[in-house]
């Protein structure tokens, strides 16, 4: 098997997308979803661990698997 070549070069339209400092919407998700996380715990004396808050969170309506991780756990 031979190497691949280089990537070419992106063209100035991408370059720029690349770069733009808004959060997408993933980023976005996972900063609500962390906030979240925190209140439950929180709220619960910091007792809750993962399986309570996946419950909590499940009973709020908030579909997220249970061993989904966020950036700060």
């Amino acid at each position: 098997m031979g190497r691949r070549p280089p990537p070419a070069p992106l063209p100035e339209p991408c370059r720029w997308r690349r770069t733009e400092k808004e959060p997408r919407a993933r980023e976005r998700r996972v900063a609500e979803l962390t906030k979240r996380i925190k209140e439950i715990h929180a709220d619960s004396a910091d007792n809750y661990g993962s399986p309570h808050v996946h419950a909590v969170l499940r009973r709020q309506g908030t579909r997220v698997g249970r061993e989904r991780r966020t950036p700060d756990a």
